[in-house]
């Protein structure tokens, strides 16, 4: 009964029509511990139905923003109550901020909850107020190289579309897309050399793909590297991951595919799934998107594994803890393949690791680390300047020198 009364009244105060005869019930509701869970749900049904680009004239967003400095905002431009409180009593503010770029409405979660529209600007970008002497601009190209067995490395960036190398009866092929493929035949295979290759894609750079012979496609993100062989020629499949890579592998019941990191490998016959393997994250995280893996792990001298289905994630911790998640966000998981940085309650901490990884700087903390939470979605087109702006509104403070970012509470 709450529940269906908490939904009513959600969407009312989203629609500009709650009446001051309902506000305490939905002050009351909001506060329920009971509730936590749907309030949350609520908010990111919310959030999905939002576009992922909300582009507002200077004038709109000038007049939104004067309007709304003592309160929020409906979606028709109506004032509304801002006032939400958290469970121990206290006043969550909701607190529309204006920022001179183009995106979404991104939600800040912590100490407070903040709406932040976007315009389009008229001229130059703004950028973090604290950082506006430096910037540092969003991957333009794939820096990836490979290393061939010989050796040799190939610089996708300055190589030509075409053939690259000729590897173990497979030829190595830029296309014009600026992805790799391995093209061969049977009895080019059948004749050819057990070669392995590494793809490297470095920091401050953009995803790069690749196809292997058997017609499994990989996508790996910044700070990440494969190694491959350039055929398969054995019982199975074979290859190993640093960092972070998309997977969509091509279905053979006679060879099964493995992806090693470490003491852990995922055991797959034809599947979409992500690993997260980044030295620097507290978990390394396999999730999968389509078909079924099996994770294993060695953990103090016993092999452990868990089986996952579609939407479950497996995470190994730093202490040998292996655990199986159900519910999981797939569209956060993979927006570093889709373009975008998406966070649904990511720490300061993890949001900061990604912008490392793609900007290629460096992250320092002065004074205490902020304990807020994100959830939003922005672009990773944008400079870096830009998205601090955005973070910025969250009342942390940040500056760029050089190739480091500097965060102050």
């Amino acid at each position: 009964m709450k529940e269906q009364r908490l939904r009513e009244l959600f969407d009312q105060q989203l629609q500009g029509t709650l009446s001051p005869a309902d506000q305490a019930e939905w002050l009351r509701l909001l506060a329920d511990p009971e509730l936590d869970e749907m309030r949350r749900n609520l908010i990111d049904d919310a959030y999905e139905g939002l576009p992922v680009r909300h582009v507002m004239e200077p004038e709109a967003a000038d007049e939104l923003f004067r309007r709304t400095r003592a309160g929020s905002v409906n979606r028709d431009g109506a004032s509304n109550s801002v006032g939400i409180p958290n469970r121990d009593g206290r006043l969550w503010i909701m607190r529309p901020v204006r920022v001179a770029a183009a995106a979404v409405i991104f939600f800040v979660l912590g100490t407070g909850v903040w709406w932040i529209f976007f315009r389009q600007p008229a001229s130059a970008p703004r950028t973090a107020q604290s950082a506006k002497s430096a910037d540092v601009p969003a991957p333009a190209v794939n820096r990836a190289t490979i290393t061939l067995g010989s050796g040799r490395k190939v610089y996708l960036d300055s190589a030509g579309n075409g053939a690259l190398a000729q590897q173990g009866g497979a030829r190595v092929v830029k296309l014009a897309s600026g992805q790799v493929a391995y093209e061969t035949s049977a009895a080019a295979l059948a004749n050819g050399e057990l070669v392995y290759n590494t793809l490297t894609n470095p920091r401050g750079s953009q995803a790069v793909s690749l196809t292997l012979t058997d017609g499994t496609k990989v996508w790996l993100n910044a700070a990440s590297s494969l190694r491959y062989p350039v055929a398969f020629t054995g019982s199975d499949r074979i290859v190993e991951i640093t960092g972070e890579a998309y997977f969509e592998v091509a279905q053979d019941k006679n060879k099964p595919f493995r992806v090693k990191r470490g003491n852990t490998t995922v055991e797959v016959l034809g599947t979409h799934f992500n690993i997260n393997a980044y030295d620097d994250e507290p978990t390394t995280n396999t999730t999968l998107l389509q078909g079924s893996v099996k994770v294993n792990s060695q953990l103090s001298g016993s092999t452990k594994f868990v089986i996952l289905q579609p939407g479950q994630q497996a995470q190994l911790s730093r202490t040998d803890r292996l655990d199986k998640i159900d519910k999981v966000d797939m569209d956060a998981v993979v927006a570093w393949k889709n373009g975008t940085f998406q966070f649904k309650g990511a720490s300061m901490q993890t949001v900061m690791r990604q912008l490392s990884r793609w900007y290629n700087v460096e992250i320092s903390y002065e004074g205490a680390i902020p304990e807020h939470r994100f959830v939003g979605k922005v672009g990773r087109d944008y400079n870096l300047s830009e998205v601090l702006a955005v973070l910025e509104a969250s009342d942390v403070h940040f500056k760029i020198e050089g190739q480091r970012i500097i965060v102050r509470p």
